[in-house]
């Protein structure tokens, strides 16, 4: 689907598989789907946002096995996952949001999980480039590599971490944090880099997470990973490559 025109938009339990969505411009940029829509083995490449977000997600929505790069959003972030929705097995990287905003946000009992997240960029923003919050959960997910202008890489609002790696991202300034935390949250068996209060936990960096090669998107664990065996298991494993 290549238009320039609106994006796509989905609702009341309508599907999206199996197709590529670029060169859009409009209001959302790339999808919006609410109400139950399920969007799987899909790509949007090359969107521009001009007043909302690229991926919009919400009101029990899924949205999986998708990839999300190379899109601009010129005043809210590149994804948004809404109000008891999920993002499974997804790869969002080399996306740019231009001015103050997130580049992805689970918010309201949604869920992110195993899923990676590299390579983004909003360094003129103050808002972190990953949020999670009002009760979702960030499950078997790997965020790493990517820039920002805020204070903090990732900010934690009473929600969880489990089975996560959050290291190498990088900061406009030197005088900052890796995870903003605020409310009552639960972060385990995770890799922060500068550390994280929970069970399990690993204080580490990109070079002791080891990945098999991030300079070509592979963010697979090599065998001198710290992270390896440190999880533990849960319902939905299955990664990127089909692994468990």
């Amino acid at each position: 689907i290549t238009s320039g025109e609106s994006p796509v938009c989905l609702n009341n339990e309508s599907k999206l598989i199996n197709c590529k969505i670029t060169n859009n411009y409009g209001h959302y940029g790339g999808v919006y789907a609410s109400a139950r829509c399920f969007l799987s083995n899909c790509s949007f490449s090359n969107n521009i946002s001009s007043a909302n977000s690229v991926i919009h997600i919400d009101n029990n929505s899924k949205i999986e096995d998708s990839k999300i790069f190379n899109n601009e959003g010129i005043n809210y972030e590149i994804v948004y996952i809404y109000n008891k929705s999920s993002m499974n097995r997804c790869e969002v990287y080399h996306n740019v949001v231009d001015n103050n905003h997130n580049i992805v946000n689970i918010l309201y009992t949604s869920t992110l999980s195993n899923s990676l997240i590299y390579g983004n960029y909003n360094k003129k923003a103050s808002s972190v480039p990953l949020r999670v919050a009002n009760n979702s959960k960030m499950i078997n997910s790997t965020f790493a590599d990517n820039e920002t202008g805020a204070r903090f890489a990732l900010s934690l609002q009473n929600s969880t971490i489990l089975n996560s790696i959050v290291v190498g991202n990088k900061f406009a300034n030197t005088s900052n944090k890796y995870i903003e935390l605020s409310g009552t949250n639960s972060i385990s068996y995770s890799m922060i880099e500068g550390g994280a209060a929970g069970e399990g936990n690993i204080s580490g960096t990109k070079q002791m997470a080891a990945f098999t090669d991030p300079e070509n998107g592979d963010y697979s664990l090599s065998e001198k990973s710290y992270c390896i065996d440190r999880g533990i298991e849960t319902n939905d494993s299955l990664d990127l490559l089909g692994n468990h």
